[in-house]
């Protein structure tokens, strides 16, 4: 079965819904890890529509260990907004 472009989008609409509500109930210990995960597996750009770069900031000493190789990438984009004045 192949799905249209219009079906994908559906299937991605639902997902992100589900994952959003997902993480806005989740206990600080289950959020932390959705947060990880979300930031070892999703896009770059997609990471903002769960989230927001304060937050990320806000959470980085407890999230960054859980990053396993893609650590390096988002400390390196976090160290840039940072140096650009984009973080507190």
């Amino acid at each position: 079965m192949v799905l249209s472009t219009k079906h994908l989008q559906a299937v991605s609409t639902i997902w992100g819904c589900h994952a959003k509500i997902r993480y806005q109930l989740a206990s600080p210990s289950e959020s932390t890890r959705l947060l990880a995960k979300l930031l070892r597996e999703a896009r770059d750009t997609d990471v903002w529509q769960f989230v927001s770069l304060a937050e990320v900031w806000r959470r980085w000493p407890a999230v960054a260990p859980q990053l396993g190789q893609r650590r390096g990438f988002w400390q390196f984009l976090l160290s840039q907004w940072q140096r650009e004045g984009l973080l507190g």
